[in-house]
């Protein structure tokens, strides 16, 4: 999760709808890796709606695992 945290809080910025951006995920025991049981994200100045925050914050944990799996790659090279 801190790693995939990162990485969307750079989507965020990246796409433009923030200046900078934490996000916090917190995982539950026994729920799969795409339903965290919190995702706070904090922006600093914001530029779009909330709307368009959560719509790419949802894709992108829906796509976790293939995140997961693209990373963990990337460390055994």
């Amino acid at each position: 999760y801190n790693h995939f945290a990162l990485h969307l809080s750079r989507m965020l910025v990246q796409n433009n709808l923030a200046d900078g951006a934490k996000v916090y995920i917190v995982s539950q025991i026994g729920k799969p890796i795409n339903e965290p049981q919190l995702l706070h994200i904090v922006l600093v100045n914001r530029r779009t709606e909330n709307k368009h925050i959560e719509e790419l914050a949802q894709n992108a944990i829906g796509d976790i695992a293939s995140f997961s799996k693209m990373h963990l790659s990337k460390l055994k090279n």
